[in-house]
């Protein structure tokens, strides 16, 4: 539900860019920030993996 709730702002973004610089520099901008977001989230899998794991075999869904 947070993703949908913020994608009209990321439209509104992009599409200040576009008319600032042009489209294509704006989509150009838009996956290079995908990929730098989904670098620096493969960076924190194994922070997040040692926050969930306890939780995880507290409830019962994981092994020790």
């Amino acid at each position: 539900m947070s993703v949908m709730g913020i994608i009209p702002f990321g439209n509104l973004f992009i599409s200040g860019l576009a008319s600032t610089f042009n489209a294509t520099n704006a989509l150009i901008f838009g996956g290079l920030s995908c990929i730098l977001a989904s670098i620096i989230f493969y960076n924190m899998l194994p922070k997040i993996e040692n926050l969930l794991h306890p939780i995880y075999v507290s409830k019962g869904i994981l092994d020790e």
